[in-house]
């Protein structure tokens, strides 16, 4: 089995100037230097034997993952996924910074409090896709990383392994999901209209000094079947900074786009709120109007009207 330490070789992105050519296969003398969108070419004749990259053409010693021999290069895995262990440590660290919100300073609305399902719905789900969307165009420009008209290597991010496309998203989310708490807890104002209490403080900034160490150092291999590896390691070591810089970003965006969704939804419900006052202005003028034709005469003026009636009758008598 696949028990090294160390990620197998297959997860190794091709190089951005000289991806082999698909046609030679087997052919490692011979590059070729256009952008290969496979990442990686497989060679069906060769197999790892050690995980310091040796190799052989004998499958009987060959290292095995899923049952099956693990060729020098071979192509990325078909579907994204993190492993369960980053899945728990986000939910971990994530739960500890909630527990810390009962903590947290707040500003008492001078009403009570209502719940509005709807807006709670809009707002969660603004806040919900921002993330998302950010954390699957950072995953789209992990997995071209190889790309020399990519992302990367626009601001000059060299290709980068898969592991560290699996470690990446796993610091974005985290990032993300405490900033995003930020973001949420004033409502309708910018996140740093109401300064959080340090209790919430202190939780939020040990789960990113966590979460971010962890993505940092963490050990080359596998996990779950997966490659990880830690992007403070290999040839290139400024990554963490750059995914800190994009998750800053559109935490702004997303702020933004959350006080937008506030005062439309403000706009709107004013809206609302003057027309149903103008209804039931109306609605109170047509009642009154009603009520004055419906309503019988005085008995003061009645009785009046009876006397001027039988004077005259009075007077032939």
């Amino acid at each position: 089995g696949l028990s090294s330490a160390r990620a197998p070789l297959f997860y190794r992105p091709t190089p951005r100037t000289c991806a082999f050519d698909a046609s030679n296969v087997g052919d490692y003398t011979a590059p070729h230097c256009p952008f290969n969108p496979s990442l990686a070419v497989p060679d069906p004749t060769r197999y790892l034997t050690g995980a310091d990259g040796s190799t052989s053409h004998d499958a009987a010693g060959c290292l095995r993952f899923r049952l099956a021999c693990v060729t020098p290069e071979a192509p990325w895995p078909d579907f994204f996924s993190l492993p369960v262990l980053m899945l728990m440590l986000i939910t971990l660290l994530n739960d500890g910074t909630l527990i810390a919100v009962g903590y947290d300073a707040v500003r008492p609305s001078a009403r009570p409090e209502r719940w509005d399902a709807c807006a709670i719905l809009l707002l969660s789900s603004v806040l919900a896709a921002v993330a998302c969307a950010s954390s699957l165009l950072l995953l789209w420009a992990a997995l071209d990383s190889n790309n020399p008209s990519g992302l990367f290597a626009g601001i000059g991010i060299p290709p980068i392994e898969y592991g560290k496309v699996v470690t990446s998203i796993f610091l974005k989310v985290a990032v993300s999901d405490f900033l995003t708490l930020f973001s949420a807890r004033t409502q309708g104002g910018w996140f740093w209209t109401v300064a959080p209490s340090p209790v919430l403080a202190a939780a939020a900034g040990l789960s990113l000094l966590v979460s971010t160490a962890l993505a940092c150092a963490w050990p080359e291999g596998v996990v779950d079947g997966l490659a990880v590896m830690g992007l403070a390691r290999g040839g290139y070591r400024l990554l963490p900074l750059w995914i800190w810089m994009y998750c800053l970003l559109s935490w702004l965006v997303q702020d933004a786009l959350k006080v937008g969704a506030v005062r439309a939804l403000d706009a709107a419900a004013g809206r609302l709120r003057r027309q149903s006052s103008l209804v039931e202005q109306v609605e109170a003028e047509t009642l009154a109007r009603y009520r004055a034709a419906a309503a019988p005469p005085p008995a003061g003026a009645a009785g009046e009207h009876a006397v001027q009636v039988e004077a005259p009758g009075a007077a032939e008598v």
